[in-house]
């Protein structure tokens, strides 16, 4: 039997239905606990409440009660220059949600556990959807799970992704980037390296600077699955412990993604290492 917590609004139904017909996914029961996210309503200007409603669910279907969205889109635009209104518009449309999750099969298929982390993370558990001025979306896998399939397959992957490039080492920094073929959004997979005291993921620059990012380490028995438009995706138990690590207690609080580095705007970042010229070729690549 399932162990997860089911809330009264969850679709018991529908959910099961996604395991059954992903037999890898079966993998989710194993974990005792489902999370759930706190859906805090985040005023990023654009349309108000009282003109368009929106509806984020699997489907991305936008229900207008005065006037139709386009519409209304239109008259917006005319009515607000675009650095006001930009931070409400997607970046990533809803309607390529289906994209994330073919990835997030993939990664199962190969017998590892892919997390949400970074801004998605943030965005799952912040507002129970992706954040709407973010450019990407991010996961991790703990390097222990690594396997040479995976790799191969991640970096001759056509469709609904390509990969764009891999950056770090294996040992110490692995990251890839695959970007959609349709909607064009990168998705960047990190890998997880743990120390003695924390777990780990290094994010690298065009300048060959390596960045490590650190949460408090991240053991099986402290993951956890949450829900986003009615699939599941694997998150750290402690969650809120995590989350404030890396954006601190403020974390309720949008920042605008143009005006966050991913560098040095998280709280966790630090310079893991600096590779010489002469490693160009080992630690970046480009297909």
């Amino acid at each position: 039997m399932p162990k997860f917590l089911f809330s009264s609004k969850t679709n018991v139904k529908s959910v099961i239905v996604e395991l059954e017909n992903h037999s890898e996914i079966a993998k989710f029961w194993r974990y005792s606990r489902k999370i759930e996210c706190k859906n805090i309503a985040i005023n990023r200007g654009g349309p108000t409440m009282e003109t368009i409603q929106i509806s984020e669910n699997k489907n991305s279907s936008f229900i207008s009660t005065k006037e139709t969205f386009l519409e209304r889109m239109r008259r917006i635009v005319t009515e607000k220059p675009k650095k006001d209104w930009g931070d409400w518009r997607r970046k990533i449309p809803l309607e390529a949600f289906g994209e994330i999750v073919h990835l997030r099969d993939l990664i199962i298929t190969h017998n590892m556990t892919p997390f949400l982390f970074f801004g998605s993370l943030l965005g799952w558990y912040r507002e129970c959807s992706i954040i709407t001025h973010t450019q990407d979306f991010d996961f991790g896998i703990r390097v222990i799970e690594m396997n040479e399939k995976f790799l191969k397959a991640i970096e001759t992957i056509e469709a609904p992704f390509w990969a764009e490039r891999r950056l770090g080492l294996r040992n110490e920094s692995l990251e890839y980037t695959v970007k959609s073929l349709k909607y064009h959004f990168p998705v960047d997979i990190f890998f997880l390296y743990d120390t003695d005291n924390f777990t780990y993921a290094a994010g690298q620059s065009p300048g060959l600077t390596s960045y490590r990012f650190s949460w408090p380490k991240i053991i099986d028995d402290e993951i956890c699955a949450g829900e986003l438009f009615n699939h599941f995706f694997y998150v750290p138990c402690e969650i809120d412990r995590h989350i404030v690590h890396e954006f601190g207690a403020e974390w309720k609080k949008d920042r605008p993604s143009r005006h966050f580095s991913w560098s040095s705007g998280a709280k966790n970042s630090k310079i893991h290492k600096r590779y010489p010229k002469f490693m160009r070729k080992q630690v970046e690549k480009f297909y």
